[in-house]
């Protein structure tokens, strides 16, 4: 009777042991039906097993290690291994972890979602790297082995949007959609995808849609504005900025981007009372110094202004924008050397923007330095073309400069304001 007795309590200690894991482990019968299962390390794996599903990767992986050591080569160990990593932030070993479980994982559990989630998991840290080239096999590899995996479709819309593939990225993100019609995110990188090829329409379509699905998302509400204001409608920007207001009060890219369409609107005040806003959140949000700069400049409070722009280099140093705006300030004051100075500073940040190369032509004539003019002025024709628009400008203010030495000075302030198609100030990124 007690032999039976002890025979039934090892019985049922059998039975909690394997039906336990069971229950919380998730996989630990395919791990069990696995080539890759051992006396040696089964309870090994099944309390690293626990932990990871506790999220307590650190303990997971100094559990999942000790197996290894026992000779322990589980490829879903392995994977998991890789996630405990990239969860932790250590995208190196992440990396080589997925790389290792991806031969065995196809092999010992063909079906499971392992197999095509560590070739994502894999594209995912190489995207983060810049291997974006790599990224796309990982991703064709995933999709290869599981045709309806939606998420490996949107990142790989990611990996052609960063790349400028946008017409590509706009069809993995409308296949991500199809796949899951729930996914507001997919909608909204479809729309930014449309966007960013001037489609403003189908952008616009696809943000409504998404905001069906997402009504509350202040993300929403920022791509329709960020539309808006490519399609040179700011009053339109303006009242999709405030409705992101209103969802998220204290977004500093909101009140920035309402600053802005306030500005391009024509409506200073406003824009001042949202980059003030803007700055209140963030002391140094480089946007918003810009912004009123910009706003101060239009107002003619020009040491405000300045003041301003200094701050908004201080935050960015290599900020085109400011610096441009500071030729545009000093050239009203007639301060033409420190107006070449930050002309030409503007044209070393950017070179390809023709109108900094005009800019400082104006007002290296201005100061009668005309060689010095000549010399950028030749220069942007040369490298654009003389029919762009700038080098047009720079070819009527070339024979005007041929004119004034040929004893025309007088005529320098009327000519130059009849063929200044200098920019305005601009909120130009």
């Amino acid at each position: 009777m007690r032999k039976m007795k002890t025979g039934l309590l090892c019985s049922l200690a059998l039975v909690l042991f394997w039906a336990f894991p069971r229950a919380e482990c998730g996989e630990w019968e395919d791990y069990l039906n696995s080539p890759y299962q051992d006396f040696r390390w089964n309870w090994l794996i099944r309390d690293a097993h626990l932990a990871y599903g506790m999220g307590k990767y650190k303990e997971a992986l100094d559990i999942y290690h000790q197996a290894m050591e026992r000779g322990c080569k589980d490829p879903l160990m392995l994977f998991r291994m890789g996630y405990c990593y990239r969860t932790l932030r250590k995208n190196n070993e992440a990396a080589d972890y997925f790389r290792s479980s991806m031969k065995g994982l196809a092999e010992a559990y063909p079906k499971h979602k392992y197999v095509w989630y560590s070739h994502y998991y894999l594209a995912e840290l190489l995207f983060e790297k810049g291997s974006s080239k790599q990224a796309k096999k990982e991703l064709d590899e995933a999709i290869k082995r599981n045709p309806k995996f939606g998420q490996a479709f949107l990142l790989y819309g990611n990996v052609h949007y960063h790349l400028g593939e946008h017409e590509q990225a706009a069809e993995k993100y409308l296949r991500a959609y199809q796949i899951n019609p729930k996914s507001a995110q997919a909608l909204v990188n479809l729309g930014a995808s449309y966007s960013a090829v001037g489609k403003f329409d189908e952008a616009l379509r696809a943000y409504s849609e998404a905001r069906t699905l997402s009504p509350h998302d202040v993300k929403i509400s920022l791509a329709v504005a960020g539309a808006y204001s490519k399609m040179k409608k700011p009053r339109e920007a303006l009242a999709e900025y405030e409705s992101a207001l209103k969802l998220q009060p204290d977004s500093e890219k909101a009140l920035v981007g309402a600053g802005n369409a306030a500005w391009e609107a024509g409506e200073n005040d406003k824009a001042v009372e949202y980059y003030q806003k803007a700055l209140a959140v963030n002391l140094k949000s480089y946007e918003a110094l810009l912004g009123l700069g910009l706003a101060m400049l239009k107002a003619e409070q020009l040491e405000k202004a300045e003041e301003y722009f200094k701050k908004a280099l201080e935050a960015k140093p290599d900020s085109k924008e400011a610096h441009y705006n500071l030729g545009v300030l000093y050239g009203s004051r007639g301060d033409f050397d420190n107006a070449i100075k930050e002309y030409v500073r503007a044209i070393e940040i950017d070179p390809d923007d023709e109108s900094c190369y005009y800019s400082v032509g104006v007002v290296f004539t201005k100061a009668g330095l005309y060689e010095q003019a000549r010399t950028y002025l030749n220069k942007a024709i040369q490298t654009f073309g003389k029919e762009s628009k700038w080098s047009k400008a720079d070819l009527k203010l070339l024979e005007l400069i041929d004119r004034i030495e040929k004893g025309k000075e007088a005529e320098i302030e009327k000519e130059l304001e009849k063929t200044r198609e200098g920019r305005e100030p601009t909120l130009d990124k």
